[in-house]
């Protein structure tokens, strides 16, 4: 009987507190017990309700009210942040923020003053326009509910806000959004990775949009899925006519577009009389005008550096190439304009060419759908050398614009409006490392040796930079820091870049305590620990998205290992491996002569998109690779 009472009583206080907990919880709609199991799934956030509404008076002005309420779930989510973007074309108010606890009662209210307002990219920039309002909030344990408010009025307008609704690890419980326009004043828009139409209520005056959705679960991050632009659902709004401070714009199309971007920047490529001058004498001795690129380009590496600045007509106008020629500065804009300007004057004729750079995503252009957020840089083109020029760097080759910026949709801005053109995707003998590998092996498994590697397009843009840009000791702490061998000393490291081609040699010699493993009279030689195969994706079950390897490119390896005089082989697992598939061709080869072991490697891994369905395929391949890449000879002691 006693235990029985216990039991009840247990009972009775579990019964309690989650009818209390039930009842508190509705007291707001922020409560987590709310959540539904399928939100919480694979998430590090659940958005309670993302509402945007946009109201365009006209071209030039609208007012935007947003309400956004996420439940950070774990110390993995980054929503704890909270920002909000304006410059002297638009003001921020109504800007509050309220914290709740799981069971949606308000522990915490932050009024305006408590964000902090700083430049958005002052990192970068040495002034601009952009600021940002931004603010952590923070709750004693997970998980907690953030409410973002604010009202945002534009006086100025060349583009209209778009809603990304969803990255990794985010599910959203309620979204809307909601576009009131002048019937006059026509909108574009275009739904991506959802399957979402607006509602369109035409009224005598105005016309309103409203998307909506609910219940979308977190799309979990699975290994080798295409760019996130083709993967998170987003709603995209643009303009046709737009109005910024006294330029008046069409964006119906591409063409109309770069138009507006030629005229807006026209006329800010002239040079001062001494740099004409200096210009003509530079190239005087210049046999064509690849050798004249060549030597202009070179100039504006030696005497210009890159700095942000974030000021004009959003950003998007120039200053002029007399500007950069004085102060010796300036932006991706600033750069190429004034790159464009000096080739003019030496009879060059090259257009500025809006580009996304960023080496972790890719966006696609819909040629039906102008949008400016496609672009975040500017390169030059020069159409009768067929060559790009990536003003920002001073140390890249001629013709050389570095992995972010290849096998991209661009928009060149001509006389005659926008053209859409593609920079070169480098083939896999235009992604290549070569090798050449020395190892002595003493008789405690120690181990000396010279590489000489040499680096050939995307994968020599690590070392062209670390040589520009770090010192000898910080380039050795990255060695040390990022290398599969164990504890080792240093004894050589040299890189040197080649001024006009897209190449690094790094040759360095090494000394490694331990690099072989030795048990009794045998040592155990790890024959590739200097550049093992790891990418071996996780096993996944149920596979969502597409493969796609973004990037082919090829390795070759030659390694040669002299061992001790008082060893001999004992085993060698396989001297021959031969494999090829879709996704690449992998190829070893291992001849032995007296004390001399001689190992060849290829690899190719080939650039593929494949429907989901082929992922173990593509596993197995890569875990062959990694397999045949551990192998080990085994020495053994000669008898005395």
């Amino acid at each position: 009987m006693k235990m029985k009472s216990v039991i009840s009583c247990v009972l009775f206080v579990l019964c309690f507190l989650t009818f209390s907990i039930k009842g508190n919880a509705q007291d707001s709609d922020y409560s987590t017990l709310s959540i539904s199991k399928e939100l919480i799934k694979n998430a590090r956030e659940v958005v309670r309700l993302d509402y945007m509404k946009f109201v365009i008076e006209n071209p030039k002005s609208a007012t935007l009210h947003v309400k956004y309420a996420v439940t950070v779930l774990n110390s993995t989510s980054k929503a704890h942040i909270q920002s909000v973007g304006y410059d002297k074309h638009s003001k921020v108010t109504n800007l509050s923020a309220k914290v709740y606890d799981a069971f949606g009662k308000e522990v915490r209210k932050i009024k305006s003053k408590d964000f902090k307002d700083q430049s958005s990219i002052s990192s970068f920039s040495i002034y601009e326009d952009d600021r940002v309002k931004v603010i952590e909030l923070h709750h004693s344990s997970y998980p907690y509910t953030i409410e973002f408010e604010y009202k945002k009025t534009f006086k100025g307008l060349l583009s209209y806000p778009s809603s990304y609704l969803q990255s990794y690890g985010k599910s959203v419980e309620n979204f809307e959004y909601i576009v009131e326009t002048p019937n006059d004043l026509a909108i574009r828009f275009q739904a991506e990775n959802i399957d979402i139409e607006p509602e369109i209520k035409k009224g005598e005056k105005k016309t309103v949009y409203s998307w909506k959705a609910n219940n979308l679960e977190a799309i979990e991050y699975e290994p080798y899925a295409p760019y996130h632009e083709k993967i998170r659902p987003v709603v995209k709004v643009a303009p046709t006519k737009f109005q910024f401070d006294k330029y008046e714009g069409d964006m119906s199309t591409w063409n109309s577009f770069g138009q507006f971007m030629y005229d807006l920047n026209k006329g800010r490529d002239e040079v001062t009389p001494e740099m004409a001058q200096q210009i003509k004498e530079m190239t005087a001795n210049a046999e064509n005008d690849q050798e004249k690129i060549e030597i202009l380009y070179q100039y504006l590496q030696d005497n210009m550096r890159y700095v942000s600045v974030q000021l004009g007509i959003g950003g998007w106008q120039t200053f002029d190439a007399r500007y950069v020629e004085k102060n010796k500065y300036g932006d991706c804009k600033a750069l190429s304009n004034f790159m464009k300007s000096i080739l003019k004057e030496a009879g060059i004729q090259s257009y500025q060419t809006l580009i996304y750079s960023n080496n972790d995503n890719k966006i696609e252009m819909d040629e039906g759908f102008a949008f400016p957020g496609f672009a975040n840089h500017v390169i030059l083109n020069v159409p009768s050398e067929n060559m790009w020029l990536e003003c920002t760097s001073t140390n890249y080759p001629p013709n050389y614009i570095g992995s972010g910026n290849q096998d991209r949709p661009v928009l060149m801005l001509a006389e005659d409006g926008g053209k859409i053109l593609r920079t070169p995707a480098p083939s896999i003998e235009e992604n290549k490392r070569t090798s050449t590998v020395n190892f002595k092996i003493d008789g405690k498994g120690a181990a000396v040796i010279q590489k000489q590697t040499k680096y050939i397009g995307p994968q020599h843009d690590y070392f062209r930079y670390i040589s520009n840009n770090l010192s000898t000791d910080d380039i050795e702490k990255r060695f040390l820091q990022n290398s599969a061998l164990p504890a080792f000393t240093i004894d050589k490291l040299e890189i040197k870049n080649d001024e006009k081609k897209p190449v690094s040699i790094v040759d360095f010699h090494l000394t490694v305590p331990r690099y072989s493993s030795k048990a009794g009279r045998r040592i155990f030689i790890p024959l590739n620990k200097l550049n093992p195969f790891d990418d071996v994706p996780k096993v996944i079950e149920e596979r969502v998205h597409p493969i796609h390897v973004k990037e082919a490119y090829k390795e070759e390896d030659t390694y040669t290992f002299n061992i001790p005089g008082d060893f001999e082989i004992e085993s060698i697992p396989n001297k021959s491996i031969n494999l090829e598939s879709e996704f690449g061709k992998y190829q070893i080869n291992i001849e032995v002569k007296d004390l001399e072991i001689t190992y060849t490697r290829l690899l190719e891994i080939y650039a593929i998109e494949l429907p989901a369905d082929q992922y173990q395929k593509l596993r197995n391949f890569y875990k062959e690779i990694a397999k045949a890449d551990g192998m080990k000879v085994v020495l053994v002691k000669k008898k005395a």
